[in-house]
């Protein structure tokens, strides 16, 4: 995969969610809390009202519905879930880490009619929480999305890798976990994963299980292997 290609795709996908974003992290509160108004901005680049984000309650940007995390300062490690509205997609990009403490996780409510939503890790960007739910992910430019929880920490969701640096990491689910109950969950450019074909699962040392892309020969290497084959049949 053309690593070039991709990265102008991302400029691209970057602006056109930027110009749709509803709500965005800003930071200019106290640059920490995910669940401070303070900290975000919408549409009309003013601050949520009080009350509108919550742990534990549906976060519904007012327009456009993309939460967008890549600006400003933080934030800092949040306890209580993240719960996205229905139809609201997230991006977490430009480095931010989006971390939970303990047991929380990123999710969907469906018990409140939400259906799957995206999510878009780019730009270095990480998301290391217990589990996430019903959010279809898309990993580029050298990001990580991290799931500590056993069992199925990949929640009625799924994974699309668009380049060969970003990677999947299950802290407590075995390379044979994930074989047995994600691997249906994952894609490569849109692509089943399979592994040792397109990806390759490796443990982690203590019980866990890291994914990433197996990247393409370079048209160089081919070059070399054509070569020494030319030679290996001179030579016979």
């Amino acid at each position: 995969m053309t690593k070039k290609l991709l990265t102008i795709g991302s400029i691209i996908a970057a602006s056109t969610l930027a110009s749709q974003a509803a709500l965005i992290w800003t930071g200019n509160g106290d640059g920490a809390d995910l669940f401070s108004e303070a900290n975000w901005m919408d549409n009309n680049s003013a601050v949520p009202a009080t009350g509108t984000i919550n742990p534990n309650a549906p976060v519904t940007a007012a327009t456009g519905g993309l939460i967008l995390i890549n600006t400003g300062t933080g934030p800092s490690s949040f306890s209580g879930h993240f719960t996205l509205g229905n139809g609201n997609d997230i991006e977490v990009g430009g480095g931010k880490n989006l971390a939970s403490t303990a047991t929380y996780g990123l999710r969907v409510l469906a018990s409140a009619g939400a259906t799957h939503v995206s999510g878009t890790l780019s730009g270095g960007s990480m998301v290391d929480v217990q589990f996430v739910l019903d959010i279809d992910w898309t990993l580029e430019g050298d990001s990580t999305l991290q799931l500590r929880g056993g069992g199925n920490p990949l929640n009625e969701s799924t994974v699309d890798f668009l380049d060969t640096d970003s990677q999947l990491v299950f802290t407590n689910e075995t390379v044979a976990d994930f074989t047995s109950q994600h691997l249906g969950k994952v894609k490569v450019l849109g692509q089943p994963a399979v592994i040792g074909t397109n990806i390759q699962v490796v443990s982690n040392g203590t019980g866990g299980s890291i994914v990433t892309v197996i990247p393409e020969p370079s048209s160089t290497a081919l070059l070399g292997l054509a070569g020494l084959a030319f030679i290996l049949r001179r030579r016979k």
